[in-house]
């Protein structure tokens, strides 16, 4: 799964592609809620909207982004 054609914003930082494809597996298959905690800095935004974006463009689905 090739997900850094959905980050707009370059490279991703340390774990971050990783969070990001474990967030997608979780939606394909358990739950279509989920809450990501994570430090300070670690780039939730980034990863809520890369998320989004995948789940906009590769399964037509929408998503709701709380902060």
């Amino acid at each position: 799964m090739n997900v850094k054609q959905y980050n707009p914003f370059g490279d991703f930082r340390k774990h971050q592609e990783d969070v990001i494809k474990e967030i997608i597996e979780i939606e394909e298959t358990e739950t279509p809620n989920i809450i990501l905690k994570a430090p300070v800095a670690s780039g939730k935004s980034l990863i809520a909207y890369t998320v989004a974006e995948y789940l906009r463009c590769e399964q037509e689905k929408n998503s709701l982004i709380f902060t």
